[in-house]
């Protein structure tokens, strides 16, 4: 089989371009023949028997708006074209870029899947991120002039005028049309799905969940490493770095804070540590990958995931899961999807003094914060199994659907 794959920027540490080079790589081990359409070359995830062709692009992932920009990525989408057409892959999946019109007319020379990482492409708003600034609760509203009205109380769409806001409100339903039109729509989770389906009655995708690494655990932690959470992701506000620090705050002393990402926003909640007088209770330790996060895991007894915005799916928790280690997470677009009520919980979104009673339930005690430890690893092996996934992918890619 042959395939050709357009994704973005697939070194970036999120959820979405680690989905998808699971994804390349369980194809390159399938004997599968990939092209890769991105902006910047990585790693060969293959075995050296069909080696990926990497072909560079990157205006074509640029969304700049001058003339010159324009007509580099209309150069670029010419190129894709005639690629497809030379070639005549099996299939062309869309890991990593937002619905655009280029898709329909790939349509005409070979299948097209198209995989929705987020729901950013069903709201207007800057990121796409679906979350209400003044009410902390995430927007339901479908896209289109009712947007608008929930403008008017939450300023989501921002200081623009009218016309601005119409002109995103625009795009996104042109977007939305766009991936109606390609017809295969696969979806990371329920959530992305429902979302999706209410945007767009005619879109009806087909779901296929991430799934973690359970080969490796880390059942073994000093009875100590239960007060100390470990924060795994963005730096930014709308993941929750500063609810993280406020709920530090209201915890005792014996509990410290790990943040294990980067993120616009570091120098703010290093400033709004201070603040609370929490500076000394929390390490930044940057973006980490490998046997250096594995350390940071291992050393850790909690994951605290207090995200700001609608989340796909909200892959750190079930990695945690996986290393053994309960979590304690807002309950946003897919989590609740994967937390059991056990080893994973949910408090609603803003709730700090729900989430720090969760925390010091789960961990005041070392052998209740041992058990869940147990629960947290044997649960995440039962939900994310990776032979089922797999299969799950191969019959996806081998059943075409109608559009």
């Amino acid at each position: 089989m042959k395939a050709l794959i357009v994704a973005g920027n697939l070194s970036f540490p999120a959820g979405g371009p680690i989905y998808s080079m699971r994804i390349i790589r369980e194809l390159c081990h399938a004997d599968w023949q990939l092209g890769v359409w991105t902006n910047q070359s990585i790693r060969d995830p293959g075995d050296g028997r069909h080696p990926i062709q990497f072909i560079l692009r990157p205006a074509f992932f640029r969304h700049g708006q001058n003339f010159g920009q324009k007509i580099a990525r209309r150069r670029d989408e010419l190129s894709l074209i005639q690629l497809v057409r030379r070639t005549r892959p099996d299939v062309c999946l869309v890991l990593g870029d937002r619905p655009r019109g280029i898709y329909r007319i790939l349509k005409r020379f070979t299948r097209v899947i198209y995989f929705m990482h987020d729901v950013s492409a069903t709201c207007p708003q800057e990121g796409g991120l679906r979350i209400l600034d003044h009410t902390h609760r995430i927007c339901t509203c479908r896209a289109g002039l009712s947007c608008l009205s929930k403008d008017k109380t939450e300023n989501c769409l921002g200081q623009r005028p009218l016309w601005r806001k119409l002109q995103r409100i625009a795009r996104t339903r042109r977007e939305l049309a766009t991936m109606s039109s390609i017809g295969e729509v696969v979806v990371n989770s329920s959530y992305v799905a429902s979302v999706a389906r209410s945007n767009c009655r005619r879109l009806v995708p087909q779901t296929l969940e991430p799934v973690t690494d359970t080969s490796t655990s880390i059942v073994e932690r000093d009875a100590s490493a239960r007060f100390n959470l470990l924060y795994l992701g963005r730096v930014e506000s709308y993941k929750g770095i500063f609810e993280a620090i406020e709920i530090l705050a209201g915890l005792p002393s014996d509990y410290r804070l790990t943040i294990v990402g980067t993120g616009d926003d570091e120098s703010a909640a290093r400033s709004r540590a201070k603040e609370l007088s929490v500076d000394a209770r929390i390490e930044f330790a940057g973006w980490q990958q490998g046997s250096d996060r594995e350390r940071f895991m291992q050393r850790s007894g909690l994951l605290l995931m207090p995200t700001l915005a609608a989340e796909a799916f909200g892959m750190a928790g079930p990695e945690a899961l996986s290393a053994s280690m309960p979590v304690v997470a807002y309950d946003v677009g897919g989590v609740s999807s994967w937390c059991d009520g056990i080893a994973a919980r949910c408090v609603l979104v803003g709730d700090r003094a729900a989430a720090i009673r969760e925390i010091l339930a789960m961990t005041s005690h070392e052998r209740a914060w041992r058990q869940l430890c147990l629960d947290a690893r044997a649960y995440a092996v039962a939900r994310f199994n990776e032979s089922q996934w797999r299969k799950q992918l191969f019959d996806l890619l081998s059943q075409r659907r109608c559009a």
